[in-house]
C-alpha cells in the first residue's frame, strides 16, 4: 500500500512539472515540499515499523489507520494549496470514440426500368469523433465542442471510406454548443448551438444518430413528482439560413428556412426495475421548399409531392424491465404527416396511389446491455414509411431519417448485435433489409431497389 501510494505520488509530481505552466521558482517550491513530504514518508515507515513491533495488534490496526488519514489530509491539503495543472483546465474532460467498420452493401436495380446495372459495394469505412466539455459555477454551465471525420459536409455522416489513393482525411466541426441548467430553477435546460439532438421522441425514422441539429432548445421536467417525471420543450432549428430569389408554385420568394419543435411527455419508474416513457413532439417546418428546390422533373418537392410547410406529429413510447435479471427494452414510434397537400400543385402526370401516404410507424426491440466485459445485446427493429409521411429532397436525397434505412417509400428489417471485449471496446454487427412500399420507375425516382446492408464495427471509446 505504501509503495503504491509513493508510486502515485511520484507519477503526479511528474505530471505536474509537464502539464503545469508554472515558473522556475514555482517548481522550485514543488520540488522543496516534495522532499518535504518524502521525509514524512520516512519518518511515517519508522513509526509504523515501532508499531509492528508492539504487542498490541489493535492499538496497532488504529494507529495505523490514524496515521493514514493523517497522510492523506496532508496530501490533500498540499494538492489544494499547490495544483497539479493550469487552474483553466478545470473542470475540463476529453472524450471521444473511433470506429473501424466494413459494409456490404447488395442493391437490385430493375434494369428494365433504370437501363442499368449496379454492382454490390464493398466499403471499408472509419469514423474518429473528439471533442472537450468544461464546467462552471458548480456544473451549472457547460461549454463543449466535439470535431468528427467524415467524406463530405453531410449532416447525416462522419464516416470516411477508405479511398483517394491513401489521401489525408478532412475533420469537421460536429458539436459546438452551451447548455445551461440553473440551480435556482431545478430541472430547466437551455442549450444552444449545434448540439446533440435533445428530442426524446426521436427515433430512426424521424432522426438520423449522426445528425446534430443548430438551434435552440428550452426543457423543463418538473421535479415534484418523485418517480414520475413529466416533461416539456421547445425548440428552434434553423435548416437553411438562404434567400435563393426563386419562387415557388405559389409565386412566393423562397425565405429562411426553419423548424419549431414542441414537446410533451413523461419518463416515470414505475419500479427499480420498470421504466416507462412516453412522449410527443410536433414538428413544424417553415419554408421546406428552401431546403427543398426542384425536382428531377422540374416540379417543386418537398416530401414526394408538395408540402412547402410540413407538419409532422411523432409519438413514442418505451419500457425497460428485466427478467431474469436480463435488461430489457421495446419502444414503438407513429409519425404523421398533418400537412399533407399531395393533391396541391403535384405532378400532373403522377399516379394518385400516392395520395394520402402519410404515416410511418416502427417498433423495435433490445435484449441485454452493453457496460462493462463481457455484457452483449441484441436487437430487432421494423420500420414502414409511407412516401408523404416525412420530409425528404426527392432530387437531393437529403432528409432527417437514418440514412441507412434509406428515407420515405421504404418499409424493411433491421437486426442487429454487440458484444464487449472490455468496457471501452466493442465488436457489433447489424444487417438491413429494405424494400420499397412502391416502385413503378416512373413516379418516385428514389428508393426503387431492394437492399440489403452488412456492417461490421469495432468501437473503442475513449
Amino acid at each position: 500500500m505504501r509503495k503504491w501510494l509513493k508510486w502515485s505520488i511520484g507519477s503526479l509530481a511528474v505530471l505536474a512539472v509537464f502539464a503545469s505552466t508554472a515558473s522556475a521558482d514555482d517548481l522550485g517550491d514543488l520540488r522543496a515540499e516534495m522532499k518535504q513530504m518524502k521525509a514524512k514518508l520516512n519518518q511515517q515507515d519508522e513509526t509504523i515499523q515501532q508499531l509492528r513491533n508492539s504487542r498490541n495488534s489493535e492499538d496497532v490496526g488504529r494507529i495505523h489507520k490514524e496515521e493514514m488519514a493523517e497522510m492523506m489530509k496532508e496530501i490533500l491539503d498540499d494538492a489544494k494549496i499547490q495544483p497539479a495543472m493550469p487552474k483553466w483546465m478545470k473542470n475540463l474532460k476529453f472524450y471521444g470514440d473511433f470506429r473501424l467498420r466494413y459494409q456490404h452493401d447488395s442493391r437490385g436495380w430493375n434494369n428494365e426500368i433504370r437501363g442499368r446495372v449496379r454492382k454490390d459495394r464493398n466499403r471499408a469505412r472509419f469514423r474518429l469523433r473528439f471533442g472537450f466539455t468544461k464546467t462552471w459555477w458548480d456544473k451549472q454551465l457547460e461549454l463543449g465542442f466535439r470535431l468528427a471525420s467524415g467524406s463530405n459536409n453531410d449532416s447525416d455522416s462522419t464516416n470516411q471510406t477508405f479511398t483517394g489513393a491513401f489521401s489525408k482525411k478532412p475533420v469537421w466541426i460536429d458539436l459546438a454548443y452551451a447548455k445551461y441548467k440553473p440551480k435556482w430553477a431545478k430541472g430547466l435546460v437551455l442549450t444552444g448551438g449545434k448540439m446533440k439532438n435533445p428530442i426524446a421522441t426521436k427515433t430512426l425514422v424521424t432522426w438520423d444518430s449522426d445528425i446534430n441539429p443548430e438551434g435552440f432548445h428550452l426543457k423543463y421536467e418538473a421535479p415534484f413528482f418523485g418517480d414520475f417525471k413529466p416533461y416539456a420543450a421547445a425548440g428552434w432549428w434553423s435548416l437553411w439560413e438562404s434567400n435563393r430569389g426563386a419562387t415557388d408554385p405559389q409565386g412566393d420568394t423562397c425565405r429562411d428556412s426553419t423548424l419549431w419543435t414542441y414537446e410533451l411527455g413523461y419518463n416515470w419508474k414505475i419500479t427499480k426495475d420498470i421504466k416507462h416513457f412516453l412522449g410527443a413532439t410536433y414538428y413544424q417546418f417553415n419554408h421546406w421548399d428552401v431546403v427543398g428546390g426542384a425536382g428531377r422533373d422540374g416540379q417543386w418537392r418537398h416530401s414526394g409531392y408538395g408540402c412547402s410547410d410540413m407538419q409532422v406529429l411523432e409519438m413514442t413510447t418505451k419500457v425497460k424491465w428485466k427478467l431474469f435479471k436480463l435488461p430489457m427494452a421495446a419502444w414503438g414510434t407513429w409519425v404523421h404527416n398533418c400537412a399533407d397537400d399531395y393533391s396541391v400543385n403535384r405532378n400532373p402526370n403522377a399516379d394518385r396511389q400516392f395520395q394520402d401516404e402519410n404515416n410511418a410507424f416502427a417498433i423495435g426491440m433490445k435484449v441485454g446491455k452493453n457496460k462493462k466485459k463481457g455484457d452483449w445485446s441484441a436487437s430487432y427493429t421494423y420500420a414502414y414509411e409511407e412516401l408523404n409521411s416525412l420530409p425528404y429532397v426527392a432530387g437531393g436525397g437529403f432528409g432527417l431519417g437514418d440514412s441507412d434505412f434509406g428515407g420515405p417509400n421504404r418499409q424493411g428489417h433491421i437486426i442487429g448485435g454487440k458484444y464487449n471485449l472490455d468496457s471501452f471496446l466493442t465488436l457489433g454487427a447489424k444487417v438491413l433489409i429494405t424494400e420499397p412500399i412502391h416502385s413503378d420507375g416512373a413516379t418516385w425516382s428514389l428508393n426503387e431497389d431492394h437492399t440489403v446492408t452488412v456492417q461490421a464495427d469495432m468501437v473503442w471509446k475513449f
